[in-house]
């Protein structure tokens, strides 16, 4: 498993995601905002049926002083390689203390979204995701440059799958197994959505009133992703035409049969993709006559050069030839 740090953000790549076999896994421990973290993850869910896991926990609790808090916004994000408007991003406000020490989503994403073929969630058996933390307050146990340069190594043991699996207990759980986290989000329709979604998602149900009509899920985690899907296609769809890869298409065409199998109605959308398709053909053949037509008028602007030369040279053989022989020339 690889992983890494950059700014206020932490990667971390899970190897043969697919065959693992461990019910937990933890990442390597990292230090965001002067605090120790990690990640947990349920490669087969936690308490939740077909879907992956993933909290944030605080690292390192036992050497941490009464008192300690860190108050911080998370976004994690479960990254699409093929289109970043397909990656999945939840995030949430905690405030972590000795009460609540790990949060997160039981219901991250759907594990037959990430399993798939085409979805662009695993590549070369490798999942990545992100973490980006932002620390707007701390107390206690705050590590300067110095100690986070010198942070200890994990304690390890080997997983039956032959990875690396962190010796955790059942104090790393989520106090609270629910962990809806309405307050990082609105309300729309029904669906819980981010605040930077609520104008979109609101026009969206203005236009099609019964799109969500067949969904049958009351699990407001899926609901939200199902979401999350939708919007992501449109993201696609909204972009020029061109630009979009037809492995763009093929999977945005993967991502609305989801919706539509959840009981989303999208025939408006799918006939959009058409659309963008049957556009994307239009340029592309388009652009091909265009360079046709583009020589072709380039060979005639060159044959008129010539012509016109051709013409110049005439002109003066026939002036030259139309005036009439001196007295001198004839004798």
């Amino acid at each position: 498993m690889g992983s890494q740090v950059v700014d206020n953000k932490f990667t971390w790549v899970i190897e043969n995601f697919r065959t693992l076999q461990s019910e937990k896994i933890y990442s390597d421990e990292f230090i965001i905002g002067g605090c120790k973290w990690h990640l947990i993850a349920y490669p087969k869910g936690h308490k939740a049926a077909d879907c992956l896991s993933l909290f944030l926990t605080v690292a390192k609790r036992e050497s941490l002083p009464d008192g300690w808090m860190r108050d911080a916004q998370v976004y994690l994000t479960i990254v699409n390689e093929h289109s970043q408007s397909l990656s999945q991003l939840k995030e949430f406000r905690k405030c972590f203390d000795e009460k609540t020490r790990s949060w997160g989503f039981l219901e991250m994403l759907p594990l037959t979204f990430i399993h798939h073929k085409d979805s662009g969630f695993l590549v070369n058996g490798e999942l990545k995701i992100v973490a980006k933390i932002d620390v707007l307050k701390a107390i206690g146990g705050i590590l300067d440059e110095s100690e986070e340069a010198t942070q200890p190594l994990k304690k390890r043991k080997q997983g039956n799958d032959g990875n690396d699996t962190v010796l955790s207990s059942s104090s790393d759980l989520p106090l609270n197994n629910t962990q809806q986290l309405e307050e990082s989000f609105f309300e729309v329709n029904g669906f819980l959505v981010l605040p930077s979604q609520v104008e979109t998602v609101k026009h969206i149900f203005q236009a099609h009133p019964d799109i969500a009509s067949g969904v049958q899920t009351k699990c407001q985690h899926l609901r939200t992703t199902y979401i999350n899907i939708l919007l992501g296609v449109i993201q696609t769809l909204c972009q020029p035409p061109q630009e979009l890869t037809d492995d763009d298409l093929k999977r945005a065409s993967y991502a609305l049969a989801c919706v539509v199998t959840a009981g989303f109605q999208v025939d408006w959308l799918e006939n959009n993709l058409h659309q963008v398709l049957e556009n994307k053909f239009t340029v592309l053949i388009g652009e091909t006559q265009l360079l046709e037509m583009e020589f072709k008028l380039l060979s005639l602007k060159l044959e008129r050069i010539e012509l016109e030369a051709s013409m110049k040279q005439k002109k003066e053989e026939v002036a030259v030839a139309k005036i009439p022989l001196s007295f001198d020339d004839l004798l």
